[in-house]
């Protein structure tokens, strides 16, 4: 598996940022975060929180939670992210 590439990834999502026409002070705003924060991660320099991740890409509209729920459909070949054959804890968490 190749290695993650925190500064590539920063450049994609700055990419997105300019191709809709946000700049990092409005996405901080909204994501409600600090532009400085929000500056380190797209260069690669620190990370986010998940929760502050999940913010900034609901922002640029993606909506992480749905491009998991998909992903497992397509594995598992199940729909609504239910998955037959695990205890009831396991498909509270999905």
């Amino acid at each position: 598996m190749k290695k993650f590439d925190s500064r590539a990834f920063g450049r994609k999502v700055a990419l997105l940022m300019r191709a809709l026409e946000k700049n990092q002070t409005v996405i901080a705003e909204e994501a409600n975060l600090s532009r400085v924060s929000l500056n380190r991660f797209l260069r690669g320099q620190s990370e986010l929180r998940l929760s502050d991740f999940v913010q900034v890409m609901r922002v640029l509209g993606i909506d992480v939670e749905k491009v998991l729920n998909d992903r497992l459909a397509d594995v598992t070949g199940e729909k609504n992210g239910k998955l037959r054959g695990f205890g009831p804890d396991v498909e509270l968490v999905l």
